[in-house]
């Protein structure tokens, strides 16, 4: 069975749901930090198929002197496989830096940012505990900086790479991608990552509250 046939139209409808909702918690809480209107997209669900081996991941060096590539911050989670990420453009991520300096001038301006993902992905997956009665916490938060086609891969590769799996290939992930907006001139994106085969413990709880 292919694994995008494992999700029907209602499952779907259900993870959109809880991407928007751990993003609209996370939004209000970057609006607050940041004393910027912040908004968000609608949440697109995927199954995202990671290669044999990091050796076949496209070369990651670019020719536009690094300008297409991301600002990926992970932050693992603990009772699934998993992860909560944001991900900024080069260019976004200075913008976001300088908002963070405006609020917070007696800071350090790396420690802050990574405090700061940290607490979005807390309240991103409080939004989902407190509706799933679930206990999903996050780890501290890594940083990478790679081009956007093969951040997702990278990450998912990140998550598992602890994993005693014993298997050929690397276990697929869903994610969960919502884009969020601060002010006019900042555009990212929040994503869940979670190992598809841990899914049915995210759509069990979805089920017992529609029940």
């Amino acid at each position: 069975m292919d694994d995008r046939s494992r999700l029907t139209p209602l499952q779907k409808d259900g993870l959109r749901e809880l991407g928007n909702i751990g993003t609209g918690k996370a939004a209000a809480y970057l609006s607050d930090r940041l004393e910027q209107d912040v908004t968000i997209g609608i949440p697109e669900v995927d199954i995202i198929s990671l290669p044999d081996s990091m050796e076949d991941v496209p070369d990651l060096l670019e020719d536009d002197g690094g300008a297409s590539k991301h600002i990926g911050v992970l932050c693992p989670t603990d009772t699934v496989t998993g992860g909560v990420l944001l991900s900024l453009p080069r260019n976004d991520h200075v913008q976001f830096l300088h908002l963070l300096e405006e609020s917070s001038p007696d800071s350090t301006e790396h420690k802050d940012f990574l405090t700061t993902v940290q607490t979005i992905a807390d309240c991103y997956l409080q939004g989902i505990n407190q509706l799933l009665s679930t206990d999903v916490n996050s780890g501290s938060p890594q940083m990478m900086y790679l081009p956007r086609s093969t951040l997702m891969i990278h990450i998912a590769s990140t998550i598992y790479k602890d994993l005693d799996d014993d298997q050929d290939s690397l276990p697929d992930a869903l994610i969960i991608r919502t884009a969020l907006s601060v002010g006019d001139d900042i555009h990212g994106e929040i994503v869940m990552l979670v190992r598809v085969s841990e899914t049915e413990k995210i759509l069990s709880a979805l089920e017992e509250l529609v029940e």
